[in-house]
């Protein structure tokens, strides 16, 4: 198995064996009814190479190795895809804020689970010949606990 497959399966493991539950909203497309689903991203990314989506994911990083949206829900199987960027905007700087807190709260200085529903805008791009998402907007998020 890669390393960061590995790593994945632990952090997904011990987000779930800490309590946190998967949201029904996750898989749904976003508020604004102009979004995709994560599924359908990931089906086709060539499709979508340099075009702005509107995404409802979940957001699973440890802080350090990795930082990912991932959707369970999918018909064919769990499907993830990288953040790469980070916009300057206030909403982007309003989520990272958040997720600083909550792992400053927990006393986490290096590496810091945190899971969250997110409805986010980015740009789908290649970096280092894999598939990202540059985040460019946050819209609504909730961080499990």
């Amino acid at each position: 198995m890669k390393l960061r497959t590995v790593r994945l399966a632990a952090l997904s493991a011990a987000l779930v064996l800490s309590g946190c539950i998967p949201s029904a909203h996750v898989g749904a497309t976003s508020p604004s009814g102009r979004g995709i689903s994560l599924c359908q991203l990931v089906a086709d990314l060539d499709a979508y190479n340099g075009t702005d989506v509107e995404v409802r994911a979940r957001y699973v990083s440890d802080g350090r190795h990795e930082e990912v949206l991932e959707d369970s829900t999918c018909s064919q199987g769990r499907r993830i895809i990288d953040i790469g960027r980070r916009g300057d905007s206030e909403s982007v700087a309003r989520f990272y804020a958040e997720r600083k807190r909550i792992c400053s709260d927990r006393g986490a200085s290096y590496l810091c689970n945190t899971l969250a529903e997110v409805d986010v805008v980015g740009t789908v791009n290649v970096m280092s010949g894999k598939f990202v998402l540059d985040i460019k907007e946050v819209g609504t998020f909730e961080f499990f606990d």
